[in-house]
């Protein structure tokens, strides 16, 4: 199924995190997720969810290199956007330590929702370059939340995430870096790629506060 067109969810507010974290051992995101909900950002912004046009100085790329990015290995895609990979012995220092905005990808080398996902990815950080770090796991399967529902608990407490593929966005705002909200699922049809980067960049543009 691909991604959710027109949406880009908020993480919960410090308030939620806190009341979370008092009322399940697995932390704050998995209550969050089963109790809380999602919010769309245009919500969030004061308004419901709106078509967001092109920016005028922004282009999409053409068509075909689109579909290449849908086509070819996640890893190819995010070459030259200075990614890291990141795994259970340096995701904590890559992506909490980290000292600007962070996108974390969470994906596996043969899903096709995967490199769709890589592909809103490696457009939005060429519109945003040099703001953001790259951050990407690899997961054995997309089936790692059900075959191991303990160890993903752990993932879903502390980084949000609630399946895969997954496209976490974390500010990082007065020293520190904390979720603001995901993209989640993948891409399979070019055209709601597009229509995904052109109506859900501006949003999580102006929810970051990195508008120009």
């Amino acid at each position: 199924m691909d991604a959710d067109i027109h949406k880009y969810y908020t993480g919960p507010s410090k308030t939620e995190q806190v009341e979370a974290a008092k009322t399940t051992s697995s932390g704050i995101f998995k209550n969050w997720l089963k109790n809380k909900g999602f919010e769309l950002a245009g919500n969030a912004l004061g308004g419901g969810p709106t078509h967001v046009a092109e920016p005028p100085n922004r282009k999409l790329p053409p068509d075909f290199v689109l579909r290449q990015y849908m086509n070819q290995p996640v890893e190819k895609t995010l070459k030259g956007t200075g990614v890291v990979y990141v795994g259970p012995l340096n995701i904590e220092k890559e992506v909490f330590g980290a000292k600007k905005h962070v996108i974390l990808l969470f994906y596996t080398r043969t899903g096709k929702l995967d490199r769709g996902l890589a592909a809103f990815a490696k457009t939005f950080l060429d519109w945003n370059p040099k703001k953001f770090k790259m951050c990407a796991y690899e997961m054995a399967d997309a089936e790692f939340w059900v075959k191991n529902q303990e160890k993903f608990e752990v993932y879903q407490s502390r980084y949000g995430i609630n399946g895969i593929p997954w496209l976490s966005f974390y500010e990082y705002k007065d020293g520190i870096i904390e979720l603001d909200g995901y993209v989640r699922g993948g891409y399979e049809k070019l055209g709601r790629l597009k229509r995904s980067i052109n109506e859900l960049s501006g949003k999580i543009e102006r929810d970051m506060n990195i508008l120009e």
